[in-house]
């Protein structure tokens, strides 16, 4: 199988004329199953994914019957525009597919395209570094994954003829190829005057398209290396000024060269397969004149692989001082994030590697100072109370800083707690309209020196009160039985200050 994929490769080269930088191709290579079968649907009833009968298919019939086997070379009428390869190739589909991939992109022919892949690649850098000019693994890609990724490029323009006759449209790619053309591109008709007139003839003044039914005057075949020619004389008619002119001047049309033949005994033929960095070569004798040919392979180039690492490091330094003039070195602390990104190139090929591109970014972020810290006070402008923080100044312990406000914590409450404690309930009563004196049962406690409850709960609720030794006064709460009614039992409340409810 590789012998036979060299023999197409060595017959693309010799039509090419120069080293060899495109893959060999065939129907088989550059077949879109999805679209050949999407576009006849009784092809796919018939081979459902089988690419072997498809294949098969075209070439023994699908040709035939002026079917398209891709979306990027119409190869029935690439044979239409083409007489040259018309007359060299016959109905050898493999070699009309395998000549416009090789030799016919670089060299302009344009009848059949449907999609330019020189405009795709110019389009699509990534693929331009991947392949280069290799044309057959860029219409893989294509009709395999880049029909699906919507890339840009590959537009066809279609451009209409610029003479009078009914002629089909000229189709143009977008874009013309970089890469030089292997032979001299087909010449426009041009005359060969015997000699050159003073004036110019009727003929030359009025520019034409010479008449298709020209009478055929000479034939020269194209060799291997050197092209041929068909040579005409014009017969058309026109008129300018009134005056009718007959133009009778002679041309060429040329004729490709055919390239070199590979003998159908692959024997003769020996191959230096290309590595990345060095050329192949192959040798043959052409089964059409003879010659012995040795061909050099263009180096396949690195096909890369890249890889990213990302590592994150952080170091804390903590702050040592409380000086707010202090820098990085003489005590004030940081957190420097170190990212190194590490980037790896290996050939998927042959295994080189590139050095590793390493880029190291850090981050620095400021920790905060320590606090002053003051262990004796010389002046203290405010003292602390139970509800209250103090102020006091003098020098930090740390840094020597002088005149500090320092503020001085609250001091703790001095509890107490009052159980029982009473507070007034008296109402009067809705029926009798009566004074009914009642009081509730509280534990209450407060601190001693600002008299701020902290904390108040409710023992019991609307007890009466009872004056058994007639004094007057409740014998438990000792509130008077005849004191006023009030509107709410009265309520111990935190953060409210205490107050005994029989000091009046």
């Amino acid at each position: 199988m590789k012998k036979k994929v060299l023999t197409i490769a060595l017959a693309a080269t010799l039509l090419a004329g120069s080293a060899l930088s495109v893959s060999a191709a065939g129907v088989k290579d550059v077949i879109s199953v999805d679209y050949y079968a999407g576009k006849y649907s009784d092809l796919k009833t018939a081979f459902g994914k089988n690419q072997d009968a498809y294949v098969a298919h075209f070439l023994n019939s699908g040709a035939k019957e002026g079917r398209n086997m891709n979306p990027i070379l119409d190869v029935v009428e690439y044979r239409k525009a083409n007489k040259d390869l018309d007359k060299a190739f016959g109905d050898d589909w493999d070699a009309y597919i395998n000549h416009y991939f090789t030799v016919g992109i670089t060299e302009g022919r344009t009848g059949g395209v449907l999609f330019d892949l020189v405009d795709y690649l110019a389009k699509n850098p990534d693929l331009k570094e991947r392949y280069g000019t290799d044309y057959v693994a860029v219409a893989r890609q294509y009709v395999t994954t880049g029909i699906n990724e919507k890339r840009p490029g590959g537009q066809v323009v279609v451009e209409e003829a610029e003479d009078d006759n009914d002629s089909a449209p000229v189709v143009k790619p977008t874009t013309q190829p970089t890469t030089e053309p292997t032979a001299e591109p087909t010449a426009e008709p041009t005359t060969e005057p015997t000699a050159e007139p003073d004036d110019k003839t009727p003929e030359e003044e009025h520019k034409h398209v010479h008449s298709p039914n020209a009478i055929p005057l000479s034939h020269q075949d194209p060799t291997c290396t050197e092209d041929g020619y068909d040579e005409y004389r014009c017969e058309a008619t026109f008129v300018k000024d009134g005056v009718t002119i007959q133009c009778s001047q002679t041309y060429k049309e040329p004729i490709k060269a055919l390239g070199h033949k590979i003998s159908g005994n692959d024997n003769n033929v020996y191959s230096v397969h290309p590595t990345c960095t060095t050329s192949g070569k192959v040798s043959y004798t052409c089964e059409r004149c003879g010659k012995h040919v040795d061909d050099i392979i263009a180096a396949l180039g690195h096909d890369w692989k890249t890889t990213t690492n990302k590592k994150t490091d952080v170091k804390t330094v903590v702050s040592t001082t409380c000086d707010e003039n202090s820098t990085y070195e003489t005590g004030r602390g940081y957190e420097d994030t170190t990212t190194t990104t590490t980037t790896s190139k290996v050939c998927a090929r042959c295994g080189a590697t590139e050095a590793d591109v390493v880029d190291t970014k850090v981050e620095r972020k400021d920790l905060p100072l320590l606090v002053h810290s003051v262990r004796t006070f010389p002046n203290v402008t405010k003292k602390p109370s139970c509800t209250e923080t103090g102020v006091a100044f003098g020098y930090c312990d740390r840094c020597g800083t002088g005149t500090l406000d320092i503020i001085l914590p609250m001091t703790e409450h001095v509890l107490d707690t009052v159980n029982p404690c009473y507070g007034d309930a008296c109402h009067v009563d809705k029926d009798t309209q009566k004074i009914v004196a009642h009081h509730d049962v509280w534990s209450v406690t407060y601190c001693k020196t600002c008299k701020i409850i902290t904390a108040a709960d409710v023992l019991v609720n609307d007890e009466d009160c009872v004056d058994a030794d007639n004094d007057g006064s409740c014998d438990v709460c000792t509130l008077s039985m005849n004191r006023p009614p009030v509107n709410a039992d009265m309520e111990y409340q935190v953060g409210t200050k205490y107050q005994d409810v029989n000091v009046q």
